[in-house]
């Protein structure tokens, strides 16, 4: 299920850039890619501020026990590991790239559960990229909140306009150095509609709005 939620993810992607280097925000609809939305996020680039949430699945906001709307898209990722993560958000929107990130997080005592985050980027209605596609993956049942993972491995792929960058197999470019990123914002909302307050309020399933007012 975990791989499915990642390649389906990834899969839409890639036939909404149809082609193009990025596909655009806009484009994205969440009726498309409901085997992934509890478990889909969408950041956002800010110039003054850090990259931010802004929209979040209901799996999402269960790592942290809250909506997760507005916060640093780092929260999730462990303080050690915030440098390294912030720096791939900014290859994902500068390059641009598509990056696959391997986590691991401790539960409780010495268990540990492991994840991958997909990150995909898109450009906003300016034509800028500034917008980047996620989702993330539990290998494992999360048994309590919150948590914040370690990264054990990156791997990156290269976008070329006109040509598939879907390596459905993996990715196959290794990661390179790291640098200082840049920053992004999201919401966590219910099935039907209505804004989320708790991730423990909500008895259904739980999906994503995309509001268009960037």
């Amino acid at each position: 299920m975990q791989d499915e939620i990642i390649l389906d993810l990834l899969t839409y992607w890639e036939n909404l850039r149809a082609g193009r280097i990025v596909p655009a925000r806009s484009d994205i609809d969440p009726r498309e890619i409901k085997s992934a939305l509890d478990h889909t996020f969408i950041l956002e680039q800010c110039p003054s501020c850090t990259t931010r949430f802004r929209l979040a699945g209901i799996k999402m906001c269960d790592l942290l026990g809250m909506e997760l709307r507005g916060m640093p898209a780092h929260a999730v990722i462990a303080p050690e590991f915030r440098d390294q993560f912030n720096a791939q958000l900014a290859d994902v929107m500068g390059a641009p790239k598509i990056v696959e990130l391997h986590l691991s997080g401790e539960i409780s005592g010495d268990r540990q559960i492991n994840a991958r985050m997909l990150l995909l980027p898109m450009h906003d209605k300016n034509d800028a990229i500034t917008r980047v596609l996620g989702c993330l993956s539990l290998q494992g049942n999360l048994k309590r909140a919150p948590i914040r993972f370690d990264i054990t491995d990156v791997k990156t792929t290269r976008i070329v306009a006109g040509q598939s960058a879907t390596p459905l197999q993996g990715f196959a470019e290794p990661s390179v150095g790291f640098e200082h990123a840049p920053t992004q914002v999201f919401k966590c909302i219910n099935g039907d509609g209505g804004e989320r307050k708790t991730p423990n309020q909500s008895a259904g399933r739980s999906h994503l709005r995309l509001v268009k007012d960037d």
